[in-house]
């Protein structure tokens, strides 16, 4: 969901899975549709937004659905369900979903000014009772929670990190709190999800 330049959906192709990519930029789906070409690659680029009502995937076909930077974009909880609920419709029993999420800390309730900053900033945030929420009564069931800094920092290799010039601050919530001292109410988690 939401492939981008194809940081998840290349690597898996190259490795000889089918991948599905959903993607609604044309740039990037241009580049996508330029590597597919050139390396022959069994993928295949759709044209949508998730949240999109018209949007469909195949139904309980999906092993693996990944979308990194996308809750980011959402606007509300009304989203956040919509997307959970999509996923749910396209993941095999037993099949996985993995995404990314700004949550709060500490109990920290974000007012409407903080998350209008945050949607500004690509970093919409979520309480951990927001996303609970949102799941419930939907076959997911989580089965990870992780910090999204510290898996990136650990996993890839040192050559590749950062990944971008503006990740660190964005993942650690520092475009929506510029704190020089402190540590923002606010992180990037990878969520996993099994569905049931």
């Amino acid at each position: 969901m939401g492939g981008g330049t194809g940081r998840n959906a290349l690597p898996l192709a190259r490795k000889g899975h089918y991948v599905d990519v959903l993607e609604l930029t044309p740039a990037f789906i241009e580049q996508l549709q330029t590597a597919i070409a050139t390396e022959n690659l069994s993928m295949n680029v759709i044209e949508g937004d998730i949240l999109e009502p018209l949007t469909r995937l195949r139904p309980a076909f999906y092993q693996l659905a990944i979308a990194t930077e996308v809750v980011s974009h959402f606007r509300d909880v009304d989203d956040l369900r919509l997307f959970l609920a999509k996923m749910s419709d396209v993941i095999c029993s037993g099949g996985l979903l993995l995404f990314n999420i700004f949550l709060t800390v500490d109990e920290y309730v974000p007012d409407k000014l903080v998350r209008d900053m945050a949607q500004l900033c690509w970093s919409s945030l979520f309480t951990f009772d927001e996303l609970t929420t949102a799941m419930e009564d939907l076959p997911l069931a989580m089965v990870s929670n992780e910090l999204v800094i510290e898996y990136e920092r650990q996993h890839l290799p040192e050559t590749a990190w950062p990944p971008t010039s503006w990740f660190e601050s964005w993942a650690t919530g520092r475009d929506v709190f510029p704190l020089a001292n402190g540590k923002p109410p606010l992180e990037l988690r990878w969520i996993l999800c099994q569905r049931v």
